[in-house]
């Protein structure tokens, strides 16, 4: 029961987000007020100096990214749904290896809920849906098995001086356990399924000493911060922010909300999407300027890969500060079939060059590129 009421409070505290409880300076607030109704060029907010990374096709076929992660060295790319699998790329696209499988040994997984690279060990961590850890090397040779006993994570990455893992079944969303998986703290009780729902991503380890989690329907990305949470990022919603006391259909309320869709950091700025009314809106935050520029999709105007509501960010490359975009090739060459005689720029004839090589069913490519700055 303590440990209930004080989870409580701690919610109420941190989603006031008054000056008595945090500092003025603590966090960064994004104001979804400052839309800008007029159309924006994607080359208009990414750095010129961007690459297109086509990654190898064989018998691996990837049919839908659940998470990216980028080394100096390596790209490693989770299929849970379609292939189950996870593969590794060099960071030309070059296939390097498949880790672990489908099975029932040991050294064989369910279903890969999640993944972590510890870069430090040179080792891949895969969260499996029968509870435990695999361990791997990076060419995919087994290591051990970790049993988590009564966690049932469905997401994982690692800290410090231990794990957070999104709890599963009634646990509580967020659960920060150390090194022997015990749980240390926990926060975001069980309400109901609606309220609890998965969501992509949910952490993100921005650097060495930077660890966030966000919530579905909640306007705050958070750091963890020995073993507690803290508010890091906050998204003024205004009226459209979801009531937490709520006793009408949530399904509904939902779907009228708005609520953070997708959300990446590098240590210089952030970049989201964000639904409001099931409308889609892009939004892109400086850290060191603290400017904002939100843009509805419809006034988006995609001239790297001319792609419409396709090229969406997955992940981000923590070397340079960069994020990745997944660009799929059958809506890549829709696309370019649609616009016979692009304008030619540099733009246009770098992903035309690229598109002679790929086929409708070729392994997606990935699009890394930096943000402009935000003045």
């Amino acid at each position: 029961m303590y440990k209930f009421i004080s989870t409580i409070l701690f919610a109420i505290i941190v989603s006031s987000c008054t000056q008595n409880t945090t500092k003025k300076n603590d966090y960064h607030e994004i104001n979804f007020a400052n839309v800008i109704n007029k159309e924006v060029k994607f080359s208009s907010i990414l750095d010129s100096s961007y690459q297109l990374i086509p990654l190898e096709t064989s018998d691996n076929i990837i049919g839908r990214v659940s998470k990216i992660h980028l080394t100096k060295n390596n790209i490693f790319i989770l299929d849970a749904m379609s292939s189950k699998s996870l593969f590794v790329f060099d960071r030309t696209g070059n296939f390097n290896a498949k880790i672990g499988g489908v099975g029932k040994g040991p050294h064989e997984y369910t279903l890969p809920y999640d993944f972590f690279v510890d870069e430090e060990n040179k080792q891949i961590q895969i969260l499996d849906s029968d509870n435990r850890i695999i361990v791997y090397d990076y060419t995919g040779n087994y290591i051990k098995n970790i049993k988590l006993k009564t966690l049932n994570p469905s997401n994982l990455t690692k800290l410090k001086n231990g794990y957070a893992f999104i709890g599963g079944g009634h646990n509580d969303n967020l659960l920060l356990t150390n090194k022997e998986f015990e749980v240390i703290n926990s926060y975001f009780p069980f309400i109901n399924p609606e309220f609890n729902r998965a969501i992509i991503n949910p952490f993100q380890n921005i650097n060495d000493s930077l660890v966030t989690y966000r919530k579905f329907m909640n306007d705050t990305v958070y750091r963890i911060d020995n073993m507690q949470i803290k508010p890091h990022i906050v998204f003024n919603l205004g009226n459209n922010a979801y009531p937490m006391k709520f006793n009408g259909n949530p399904q509904k309320r939902v779907k009228k909300q708005a609520r953070t869709k997708l959300y990446y950091e590098t240590s210089k700025d952030c970049f989201s999407v964000i639904l409001k009314n099931n409308i889609p809106y892009i939004c892109a935050y400086s850290k060191a300027t603290k400017n904002s520029i939100i843009i509805p999709y419809n006034k988006f105007d995609n001239d790297i890969t001319y792609e419409k509501m396709s090229s969406y960010v997955i992940g981000t490359d923590r070397i340079n500060d960069a994020y990745v975009f997944l660009v799929e090739p059958f809506n890549l060459l829709r696309a370019l079939s649609k616009n016979p005689s692009l304008e030619e720029t540099p733009n246009a004839t770098k992903i035309i060059k690229l598109s002679k090589g790929i086929t409708n069913t070729s392994n997606p490519i990935l699009l890394i590129a930096k943000l402009k700055e935000m003045q």
